[in-house]
C-alpha cells in the first residue's frame, strides 16, 4: 500500500508518522543505523519476506538476508514485498537464484509462519514478547518501560514464592 496513506490511516495523520520517524532517526543517530523515510513509497506485506528467511535458514544465511533486507526497506525503500525484489536481495546474499524463485513461487513454510504469526499474536511490527506478554507495532518507550517493570515484578514476586529472597534481596535466575 502507498506509505503515505497506510501511516496516515494507521497514526492519524501523515505529520505524525513523520514525527514518529523523525523520533526513530534521532533514537539511532548514535548506533550508525541509517533511515531513508523519504526513499519507502509503499508499506509491504512482509509475509513473503518471513518465508524467505525460513528458507535462508537452511542455508546459514538467515542473519546476513535480515539485515540486507532490513537496509534495502530502511535505507533504500526497496519493497521487500514484491517477490522479483526478494529473490534479487537473497541473490546478493550469496543465494540461488532459481532455488529462491522455485522457493518463493511454492506454499513452502506459509503454514509454519502464520502459526508463528498467530501463537505469538503477531498483528503488526515491531513485535516484541517480555515475559508472556506482547508489544506490537510501534510504541512509545513508556509502554516498554511498563512491561519491563511488570515483568521484573513478575520474576521478583515468582523468586519469593520459591524461597529465592533473603533479607529483602531476591536472587533471580
Amino acid at each position: 500500500m502507498n506509505r503515505k496513506i497506510y501511516r496516515s490511516m494507521k497514526f492519524g495523520s501523515w505529520d505524525r508518522s513523520r514525527m514518529l520517524d523523525a523520533q526513530t532517526v534521532a533514537a539511532v543517530q548514535s548506533d550508525d543505523v541509517a533511515f531513508d523515510y523519504d526513499a519507502i513509497e509503499k508499506t509491504p506485506n512482509t509475509f513473503l519476506a518471513h518465508r524467505l528467511m525460513r528458507f535462508a535458514e537452511r542455508f546459514g544465511a538467515a542473519n546476513a538476508l535480515g539485515n540486507a533486507l532490513l537496509s534495502a526497506y530502511f535505507e533504500h525503500g526497496r519493497d521487500v514485498g514484491d517477490r522479483e525484489t526478494l529473490t534479487d536481495i537473497a541473490v546478493e546474499q550469496g543465494l540461488d537464484r532459481e532455488m529462491v524463485s522455485a522457493f518463493l513461487a511454492s506454499d513452502e513454510e506459509r503454514d509454519a509462519i502464520r502459526k508463528i504469526d498467530q501463537a505469538l499474536q503477531v498483528s503488526g511490527v515491531p513485535n516484541f514478547d517480555i515475559d508472556g506478554e506482547v508489544i506490537s507495532g510501534a510504541q512509545s518507550q513508556r509502554v516498554f518501560a511498563e512491561a519491563l517493570g511488570r515483568a521484573a515484578e513478575r520474576s521478583t514476586a515468582d523468586a519469593q514464592i520459591a524461597g529465592e529472597c533473603a533479607g529483602g534481596v531476591c536472587t533471580v535466575a
